[in-house]
């Protein structure tokens, strides 16, 4: 992990290509700053250690990427909700769709959403990726969080998180988005909402002829009950096809509008 973040910060720092903002590194970052500092590059203080980490994770390497079988080509289009910070959303501009294409980048917490913007203007991504900030969900309205903050937070009883913070969120449908995005076509779909994949899905119906391939995250338990098979439920009622980089903890899957034609590698999901 010290020898992968270390040859991600020297590439940044050689490439000087991209501004990545992030949240300051909390305690637990900063300790373990303390005890491998003296093997990291000077470029990484204990203040940005936690975003070093972030970067190398969702920019750099292919830990948490997804198979490039999947993955649109130059113009293409990704919507992803659970866009976070836009680590990733720039990843997807710079590796797979271009400044040609299109990223709508959804994401429901206002703090984090303030630093997916400062990314997308620091970078000067305005004419390609628009940033939402919306909880997807079933039905329109206003859904509180529960969780810890930042990306620990979930519109549904995640088992791990915490109670109802107070503070509550817009939440939409993925029919309402897709159609106000007026995009004909999503390349690539990502669902990582912290366990509301379910419900995500669900408010994904009439729109859904849109989707040419989704990835979900299905790794979690809402109220003791795992989330993977209910979501593969949902997918197969809707005619897709399941692709065998499917695991217990992701699924990969084709709309209508994708034609599968062969079995593909591994995944990194």
């Amino acid at each position: 992990m010290i020898k992968r973040l270390a040859r991600a910060v020297d590439r940044l720092d050689h490439e000087q290509r991209r501004r990545f903002y992030g949240y300051p590194s909390e305690p637990i970052p900063r300790l373990e700053y303390r005890f491998l500092k003296d093997l990291l590059p000077p470029a990484v203080t204990a203040d940005t250690y936690l975003v070093a980490k972030e970067v190398t994770s969702r920019y750099l390497t292919d830990w948490g990427w997804y198979p490039r079988e999947v993955l649109p080509g130059k113009g293409g289009t990704v919507v992803e909700v659970g866009a976070y910070l836009g680590h990733k959303t720039m990843r997807f501009v710079d590796e797979c769709v271009g400044t040609s294409g299109r990223v709508l980048a959804i994401e429901m917490i206002p703090e984090d959403v303030q630093l997916l913007r400062r990314n997308i203007e620091a970078n000067g991504l305005e004419g390609c990726v628009e940033a939402m900030q919306c909880g997807v969900w079933k039905e329109p309205g206003l859904r509180a969080l529960r969780g810890k903050g930042r990306q620990r937070d979930s519109l549904v009883n995640l088992d791990k998180l915490g109670p109802e913070r107070g503070q509550a969120v817009p939440t939409d449908t993925l029919d309402n988005i897709l159609r106000r995005w007026g995009v004909a076509t999503a390349d690539f779909l990502v669902v990582t909402a912290n366990g509301a994949e379910i419900e995500v899905l669900e408010g994904l119906q009439h729109e859904w002829k849109r989707v040419k391939a989704v990835y979900v995250a299905a790794s979690y338990t809402v109220d003791g009950v795992p989330t993977h098979d209910r979501c593969l439920e949902i997918l197969k009622r809707r005619g897709s096809t399941i692709l065998p980089q499917t695991t217990q903890h992701a699924i990969y899957a084709a709309g209508p509008r994708r034609t599968v034609a062969r079995p593909v590698g591994t995944t990194h999901g």
